[in-house]
């Protein structure tokens, strides 16, 4: 049985198709899983910025930290608990 809410169908009982992409990881991953606690990365727009955010924040006991840098964006892997982390686990 199918629920149409705001446009959208929501179906129950689909299962989840194999990953097709063989394991593969964008550039923002493997930047991530280069970085060390405390290493930063200068981005030139809000879009990168925010990818790598999200890379940074999914790594457990990881939060990222940006500050602009004059029209770039620096943004820091550092140790710590994001909010989005505690929300997942709870």
């Amino acid at each position: 049985m199918a629920l149409n809410v705001e446009g959208f169908t929501i179906e129950k009982g689909i299962e989840v198709t194999p990953n097709t992409a063989g394991g593969a990881k964008g550039r923002w991953a493997r930047i991530c899983e280069a970085m060390e606690a405390g290493d930063s990365v200068l981005v030139a727009s809000a879009s990168e910025r925010s990818s790598l955010v999200i890379r940074i924040n999914a790594q457990p006991g990881h939060k990222a930290v940006t500050r602009k840098e004059g029209n770039k964006i620096r943004v820091w892997k550092c140790v710590g608990e994001n909010k989005t982390q505690k929300f997942i686990q709870d």
